[in-house]
């Protein structure tokens, strides 16, 4: 797993190294920083979501995998990342885009597709200012995750391609995923198919938490003490803000505490 980091990284770098240090490297479990760094061809920073990966294709090519996962670092979900690679393998995929029904008046923050009766998305668009819908719902739009698997070969000729094009914005979205749809090659993946629910009778949980409004809305009503999804946190000496009753299931703010 590499991480790429950028804008005041400190705090993320800090909760990474403390606590996501139980991965065995014995057993090839890793967790790997990939921040921004100058280098010889140029005075770029990342310049966009998919330059941040082309710029450390050195690195990623040196684990020889055959195919490459990008996710999304401001999202809250929990997915089985092995059943989306499985539905990637067996609908013959280049590329794979996790998806799900969104409220027509919330995508316009999203990339929208169409997609047949075989999953292949046949239009996407990123951030429309008018969202089609859904045929079967016209509620909703069907919105891409952030979420992408890539035939590894196939992901590094697209990057190489898109850092040659002056006209790019390097972007995932905006660039790779509308370029890939027009070639028949990307295929949507219902994300219900692997989702990891909280609560077995629960609706699917994906919220994007890009803004600090958005982050503090969800993190708020957040079920943190959920033990079916554990959130795995570096934990320091300190009183905490919620007291949890499982017997009551209620919860009360301590008194005495910060944070």
């Amino acid at each position: 797993m590499g991480v790429i980091t950028q804008y005041q990284s400190h705090t993320l770098v800090q909760h990474i190294q403390r606590g996501w240090s139980f991965f065995n490297e014995e057993m090839n479990e890793f967790v790997d920083l990939l921040p921004a760094q100058q280098r010889m061809k140029g005075e770029n920073w990342y310049r966009g979501t998919a330059d941040a990966v082309t710029q450390n294709l050195d690195i990623i090519r040196r684990y020889k995998a055959e195919y490459v996962v990008i996710l999304a670092g401001d999202h809250i979900y929990k997915q089985d990342y092995s059943r989306m690679l499985i539905d990637h393998v067996e609908k013959g995929a280049r590329c794979t885009v996790a998806c799900m029904p969104v409220p027509i008046e919330e995508a316009s923050a999203f990339g929208v597709m169409a997609v047949d009766e075989n999953d292949k998305i046949i239009e996407f668009v990123e951030k429309p200012a008018n969202p089609p819908s859904m045929p079967n719902d016209p509620s909703k739009s069907l919105a891409s995750m952030g979420i992408y698997v890539f035939d590894a070969d196939y992901l590094y000729e697209l990057l190489e391609e898109d850092d040659r094009d002056e006209n790019s914005s390097h972007d995932f979205g905006k660039d790779l995923i509308p370029k890939i749809t027009e070639a028949g090659l990307a295929y949507a993946h219902p994300f219900p198919l692997s989702c990891v629910q909280s609560d077995p009778d629960a609706e699917p949980y994906w919220r994007d938490v890009g803004t600090l409004e958005a982050y503090w809305k969800r993190t708020s009503i957040w079920p943190l003490w959920c033990r079916n999804w554990i959130c795995t946190i570096a934990i320091g000496q300190f009183a905490p803000t919620m007291n949890h009753y499982r017997q009551r299931n209620s919860c009360r703010i301590a008194p005495v505490a910060t944070g």
